[in-house]
């Protein structure tokens, strides 16, 4: 916002929860008397009820006995009413629960244990689910079998209130799961809201003052570096894997019933009666369908169609205008530094001319604007360095001669080196200028996150087991507010997700920034257990339950264990001994390596199993029945080990987040092939990168369920990075879902042949100019055939000439489709092209030499004329 210049008594009456400029016509009124001609009673009453401030089943306001029910109440007095309406519902008088009781084992065989049955949490919540002294208890959005009084107040309401647990259910206006699995996806991919206002109790938004300003955005952040040098100067925000993320679920247990279960709540197995407790797996586990959806199997074929499932057509259109308004933000200080810069050399060089302010900022917005096909070509050309790398520098890609056995390079025949820095310079994603901005630590790439949280969301459907663990973005610039220290990770410092993955594929369904801090000096409790309920009830919204949920010891407790049981999800997960409610008497002596220790409670179980060292483990809904894993000896020597069902339970499932790291940042990875000054275009890449990996997971599924050999992960991005750099401006005004990747009948323009009117004229003939069809000049190596005909609707989409035979060829391979069957239909209007002996390429009308002579002739001539003018 500007700086105020002076007193004034102008003013303006803003509707709640408006942000950015204001509409002139609007300043000077009331918004909610004067505007619209009175209707300011019905906005303000919406806005409450949206906010949770008025329950949804009041009709009208109140009235007051001194005005008319019909007359315009004064916009202060309706928010006062708003605020005191009183509560629907009076909070219920819960009975006090009884202890709870649990048990353990000690020593050798797994040892479980067995208790009084004791009513779960569920069954002790008031139907209100409020406890006495009116304090909430539960989660209401993840409750089962729960119906609200007509009475009641609304879920957001009820949230606020008691500082519980509050899910937004989707909008009307958005698609659940099953919108996307369906042969109509098209339809729900077209509804598709990628972007919108971040809610008000957003996990990302931080307290006032918490965004601190570091550095200037506008300096010259386009400088590529190598990826070992990406730390700078400045100011220093790298935190600790601690602080506080949104408001934050819940927990049923407090802290002294885990305190009263840790000193009396567990009975104890010993050895000599581990053997009394064994509990089977719940009988009830998710065995329903999963897997890619049926949208993203249509796209499978094609890894240009994975790219833009995943990063849609309408992520890069923003992109592109956002570092367009971006560049033209900074067009004053640009001209600024450039006529600096100027003058300094004028006092070394006094004949050395500085043009006035006004004409450079004149030249500066010449610039070409930035388009969405040429963003992708940047990602086309990091995709290549990445599966070839150069290690002496990124420069090295232009080189113009061969170095004995080191080739020359070859990103000059794509993209110029200047449009290419100039690009990388001004890529942005976000309006600096937005209110936002100042309470959002991850607003530099906030319609990236959310583009991909839906993305991801509707392309994959979890099944029996979900891993849940943190990512690393490598980064270790000083500017980026969001970088904590890792000291287990291969890369220490970074921006740290939160991921969501199928523990048997890796694919990742959900990725959560971690944002730190919203309040300096506050300090949040149980921010790993939290972070795992909100996340696995954002991935499986709208679908059933009953999966085993796999954490490591930082998202494991006593609290989330139950949380998630009384949601109707399982947990299996390592857990710290130091954490509230765990057994005291199961801790590990040192013994021999067989020896193990194991505990039941109701529907939890507690465990101490001997690997390497001693590890905590804690579940519920898993198997403590005996089995046997294989395991390598210091000698090599492999072992065969009895162990609980649950430890291989844990064992199997917790990799599917570790799978994912390592194919994102172990060999292909664009986030380390080149670093970037500015860390939010660094994190731009790693989100890139996790695209990328999912779209190659959706691709080698799709290549199984048809007995196919999966892909390699270079091949995958050799032959995207290829159609990368093939995408021209058309592709993305036409096809805003990519439907035209879709494979398999779909709704398609018109792709009849046509004769070509080009023609070979003679004294004794006249005769159509024939050229190679495509097919057939990619399938033989000997002759290959010429036609007449082509495809016009592929020739525009292509950027040139198709031409396509109208006959069958190749008969002795037992072809019974004509080159323009193959072209349409097999393969997909030439968008799923698969691997042959020679590579098509498109190219554009040749110009006559003697019309380039002659436009050559105009342009001198103009400039002649140009100069006699400036002379006269």
């Amino acid at each position: 916002s500007r700086k105020p210049s002076g007193l004034s008594d102008d003013h303006a009456y803003v509707k709640p929860g408006v942000s950015g400029r204001l509409k002139s016509l609007r300043r000077g009124f009331d918004y909610f008397v004067e505007f619209c001609f009175g209707t300011g009673t019905e906005e303000l009453t919406n806005y409450a009820r949206q906010a949770g401030l008025q329950p949804i089943a009041t009709a009208e306001l109140p009235t007051t006995p001194s005005r008319p029910q019909n007359a315009v109440p004064d916009a202060t007095e309706l928010a006062v009413r708003v605020q005191t309406i009183p509560d629907a519902v009076p909070p219920a008088q819960a009975a006090p629960a009884p202890p709870r009781r649990a048990r353990t084992a000690p020593d050798t065989v797994p040892p479980v244990a067995q208790a009084a049955p004791v009513p779960s949490l569920r069954e002790r919540d008031t139907p209100d689910g409020v406890a006495s002294g009116g304090q909430a208890t539960a989660d209401q959005s993840s409750r089962v079998h729960v119906v609200p009084e007509a009475t009641e107040l609304p879920a957001r309401a009820r949230a606020i209130q008691d500082g519980t647990e509050w899910m937004e259910e989707p909008d009307g206006d958005l698609d659940t799961l099953d919108a996307f699995d369906n042969d109509s996806f098209l339809d729900a991919m077209r509804r598709e809201m990628l972007f919108g206002r971040t809610a008000a109790d957003d996990v990302n938004l931080c307290g006032p003052g918490s965004v601190v300003e570091q550095g200037s955005d506008d300096e010259d952040d386009g400088a590529l570096m190598s990826s070992d040098d990406g730390e700078e100067s400045g100011y220093d925000s790298s935190e600790a894997s601690s602080g506080e993320d949104e408001v934050e679920p819940t927990f049923e247990t407090t802290e002294e019933e885990l305190r009263e279960l840790t000193a009396s709540g567990w009975t104890t197995y010993d050895a000599d009666h581990c053997g009394e407790l064994q509990l089977s797996a719940a009988a009830d586990y998710y065995d329903g369908p999963s897997g890619p959806t049926r949208s993203a199997l249509a796209f499978a074929d094609s890894p240009l169609g994975l790219f833009f499932y995943f990063l849609p057509k309408k992520l890069w259109i923003r992109i592109a205008e956002e570092s367009n308004r971006y560049r033209s933000q900074l067009i004053p200080e640009l001209a600024q530094r450039r006529r600096e810069a100027l003058l300094s050399q004028q006092l070394q060089d006094p004949r050395k001319s500085v043009p006035p302010l006004a004409e450079i900022e004149a030249d500066l917005r010449r610039f070409k604007p930035i388009k969405p096909h040429e963003i992708v070509h940047v990602v086309g050309l990091l995709m290549a360095r990445a599966i070839a790398p150069v290690r002496d520098g990124l420069a090295k890609h232009r080189a113009t001669a061969e170095d004995s056995a080191v080739p020359r390079g070859t990103f000059s025949r794509y993209m110029k080196r200047a449009r290419f820095e100039a690009i990388t310079r001004f890529l942005h994603f976000n309006d600096n200028e937005m209110a936002e901005a100042a309470h959002d630590k991850a607003w530099k790439i906030r319609p990236v996150l959310q583009a991909v949280e839906k993305t991801f969301r509707r392309g994959y459907r979890l099944g029996r087991c979900i891993s849940f663990d943190e990512g690393m973005v490598p980064n270790r610039s000083r500017f980026n507010p969001i970088k904590v220290y890792m000291k287990d990770k291969p890369s220490k410092w970074g921006t740290k997700f939160y991921l969501t993955c199928c523990a048997e594929t890796a694919y990742c369904a959900s990725v959560e920034v971690y944002c730190g801090k919203k309040r300096e000096g506050k300090k949040e409790q149980n921010v790993g257990p939290k972070s795992v309920v909100r996340n696995i009830t954002k991935v499986l919204r709208g679908q059933p339950y009953k999966q085993l949920v796999i954490t490591d010891n930082y998202y494991s407790s006593i609290q989330p264990s139950i949380k998630l049981h009384n949601m109707g999800l399982y947990h299996v997960g390592t857990v710290r001994k130091a954490r509230l409610g765990w057994c005291s008497d199961i801790e590990y002596s040192q013994k021999k390596k067989d020896q193990k220790k194991c505990q039941g409670y109701p529907y939890l179980v507690a465990l101490a199993w001997m690997d390497s060292k001693p590890v905590n483990m804690i579940a519920t809904g898993c198997s403590t029945h005996q089995t046997t894993v294989n395991r390598r000896e210091k000698d090599g020597s492999i072992t065969v080990t009895p162990c609980p069902q649950l430890v291989v339970d844990y064992a199997d499932g917790m990799s599917g987040v570790d799978v994912h790291d390592q194919l994102r940042l172990e060999r292909y990875s664009l986030q380390k092939c080149v670093a970037f000054k500015k860390y939010y275009k660094q994190l731009f890449l790693g989100i890139v990168d996790m695209a990328l990996v999912n779209g190659l997971i959706v691709h080698n599924i799709a290549k199984r369920q048809n007995d196919e050999r999966s892909t390699p992960h270079a091949s995958y991005l050799r032959r995207l990075h290829k159609d990368l750099l093939a995408l021209r401006d058309i592709h993305f005004d036409s096809h805003p879902v990519a439907e035209d990747l879709v494979s398999g009948p779909v709704t398609r323009g018109d792709h009849a042949l046509a004769n070509t009117s080009n023609r070979y004229e003679s004294d004794t003939q006249s005769k159509r100019r024939q050229y190679l069809c495509k097919v057939c000049s990619a399938h033989t190596s000997g002759k290959s055939f010429e036609t007449s005909y082509f495809c016009p609707t592929c020739s525009d989409y292509f950027g040139g000439r198709v031409p396509l035979c109208p006959k069958v060829r190749r008969l002795e391979e037992g072809n019974t489709l004509s080159c323009a069957q193959i072209w349409h239909d097999v393969w997909n209007d030439g968008r799923n092209i698969p691997a042959l002996p020679h590579q098509i390429r498109f190219r554009g009308k040749k110009r006559k030499r003697s019309e380039t002579n002659n436009a050559e002739s105009k342009e001198n001539e103009g400039g002649e004329e140009n100069e006699e003018s400036k002379e006269n």
